[in-house]
């Protein structure tokens, strides 16, 4: 048994060596992995941006020719039973995020710093979106431009002052980013009617107060990063080989992998899987040739990353390639080499 597997062994080497004589052929060497170098991403990236009010304000049906510009504060009423409705008006300039970036959140925070009157803790304030343009050096009630009936985002009035109001306006930050909607800002109202005297109203700090001014805080995705491919790069045909893919997804988010193994097979978005976890899947192929195993991850969002490659070389196997050579030559010269024959078993 042992002289067999020797003799196979040799046979295998003689087979290789013989055959690149006779023929001239050689195995180039790959690189373990490569990765694309493409590296433009396709989404802005990855963090949180903030950005402070272009205006902000509020008007007042009590004084419907008012500007109130020149204060530090903005005032959201109800209407009640008489004219006494105020309205908080807020803007910002969001054209530096590009279209195609994926927002997680948008979050408008506003400092609750004091109320009047009645305490309007827990009551509920609405957000709706202005269909004209306006600037806090002019807006009054009776020239707002019109803003939409359809309430987009809401929030209640803290349980009491010295802390921030955070509201969810992702919705309306996507829209805006895409240019599915023109970004006009914002009216901020108190829908919840008041029957009785002493108004509860709310006091929140805008811009001109200088510190704790009202905020716009994007979050923005990133996709994952390009997968690096580990495996066999030079192999042998109709054996299974491991590969390994990884990839990171900057928010910590759980990715899919699509794998085209270049013979026309693919693997689509399998998965998910932890951000930088190792994913290794068997692979064999059937005939010789060079192939580019293609990899790409995207996230949650459906983020999607470029493409990572890795060439793999599959050469024909030694039966193939060596005894069925010498079997023809063999054949034809009968007493030729005849030390070649006697190691090769002919």
């Amino acid at each position: 048994m042992k002289c067999y597997s020797i003799r196979k062994n040799i046979r295998g080497s003689i087979s290789i060596g013989i055959v690149m004589l006779f023929i001239g052929t050689s195995v180039a060497q790959v690189p373990n992995w490569n990765s694309s170098q493409d590296t433009v991403p396709k989404y802005l990236s990855k963090g949180t941006y903030t950005f402070n009010p272009t205006d902000d304000s509020y008007i007042s049906t009590t004084n419907p020719n008012e500007n109130n510009n020149n204060l530090d504060y903005m005032v959201i009423r109800n209407i009640g039973s008489g004219a006494w409705m105020c309205a908080g008006v807020i803007k910002f300039d969001t054209s530096s995020v590009p279209s195609n970036a994926i927002i997680i959140t948008a979050t408008l925070g506003l400092f609750y710093f004091d109320w009047v009157d009645n305490n309007p803790a827990g009551r509920l304030l609405s957000l709706r979106c202005f269909e004209g343009n306006w600037n806090e050096e002019t807006i009054t009630n009776n020239n707002m431009p019109s803003f939409n009936n359809q309430v987009s985002a809401t929030t209640n009035v803290p349980q009491s002052p010295g802390v921030w109001m955070a509201v969810n306006v992702t919705s309306d930050v996507q829209k805006f980013v895409a240019g599915t909607i023109q970004n006009y800002g914002w009216i901020i109202k108190d829908d919840q009617y008041w029957g009785g005297a002493s108004i509860p109203y709310a006091k929140f700090y805008t811009k001109e107060h200088g510190s704790l001014i009202p905020y716009l805080q994007i979050v923005v995705n990133d996709p994952p990063t390009i997968p690096q491919i580990t495996g066999q790069a030079n192999g042998t045909v109709g054996q299974s080989y491991d590969y390994t893919f990884i990839a990171s997804d900057p928010n910590g988010e759980q990715i899919y992998f699509t794998i085209e193994w270049g013979d026309g097979q693919t693997n689509t978005w399998i998965g998910p899987y932890t951000s930088g976890q190792p994913v290794t899947i068997p692979h064999s192929w059937d005939k010789k040739g060079t192939y580019t195993v293609k990899a790409k991850a995207k996230d949650t969002h459906n983020a999607e990353s470029d493409w990572g490659t890795l060439d793999v070389n599959m050469p024909l196997s030694y039966n193939d390639m060596g005894l069925h050579f010498f079997e023809k030559l063999f054949e034809r010269f009968p007493n030729l080499f005849p030390v070649i024959r006697y190691m090769l078993g002919y």
